[in-house]
């Protein structure tokens, strides 16, 4: 008779975990009277912020890994009766990080949208502009920090049922003429692989995440637009901005293998 032997199994725990990420309320300036752009590069930037740990959103528990973005806007008008050009720069830690410009139509609003890729407390940050005309000003400025790329410990390497519960289009911005050109859904990952993208609530019986992208990445700063930036004009919207869907209760619950 042939020995019968056991079939081997792997103990395992479920450790169900709940992820809580509180966005900062983005900061916004609108001045009373709008500045001129100089016509040739400024040696001081318009705006300028070393970044403190204030500014990162809150996150329950500790994650394991996490890449922030910085989404700054800067916004303006062409007053000048013909088109003319706004050049703008991003700088990090004293660095140039992109640089380009864009035609602005007369009499049009514009806004740079400008997108820092994981940054840490103690960068200082900086966005410069300037123009082809006297005639065109700056007179807005908004900031937000948003959490990009996120895991915990225990989900990094491990099959998880992964719930996200609440979704939100941010940042959104209050001050001047603002309008929305664009918000961008969330990028779900298992095993490095993009699964889909989500705008609302939806869950999922087995993700993967690995080192590479995690649980999920936001579109602009992350998987588009990273350390650089794009000029909107607009006959109305000041500021026209893209901003993402952001993750702020992710439920799962972790297979652990021993």
């Amino acid at each position: 008779m042939p020995v019968k032997v056991p079939i081997p199994y792997a103990p395992y725990i479920k450790l169900p975990q709940q992820i809580i990420v509180k966005l900062k309320a983005p900061v916004e300036n609108l001045q009373a009277t709008p500045t001129p752009l100089p016509t040739t590069e400024p040696t001081t930037s318009q705006w300028v912020k070393t970044l403190a740990t204030t500014d990162f959103p809150d996150i329950t528990p500790t994650p394991y890994a996490v890449a922030y973005i910085a989404l700054v806007y800067l916004g303006g008008k062409n007053t000048d009766a013909a088109a003319q050009t706004v050049y703008w720069r991003m700088i990090r830690n004293g660095v140039s990080v992109a640089s380009g410009s864009a035609s602005v139509s007369a009499g049009y609003f514009y806004t740079l949208n400008a997108f820092f890729f994981d940054v840490v407390a103690g960068d200082t940050i900086e966005v410069r502009l300037w123009a082809s005309s006297s005639n065109v000003n700056w007179d807005y400025d908004a900031f937000q920090v948003q959490a990009s790329r996120l895991t915990t410990t225990e989900a990094l390497n491990s099959p998880c049922y992964t719930s996200f519960d609440f979704l939100v289009a941010a940042p959104v911005l209050t001050k001047g003429a603002p309008s929305a050109s664009a918000t961008q859904n969330v990028y779900i990952y298992h095993l490095d692989l993009n699964l889909t993208n989500i705008n609302t609530p939806s869950f999922y019986d087995v993700l993967f995440p690995k080192a590479a992208y995690r649980l999920y990445r936001l579109h602009f700063g992350d998987n588009t637009s990273a350390n650089t930036a794009s000029l909107i004009a607009s006959s109305s919207y000041r500021p026209y901005y893209n901003r993402n869907y952001v993750p702020l209760n992710i439920r799962l619950t972790v297979w652990k293998f021993w």
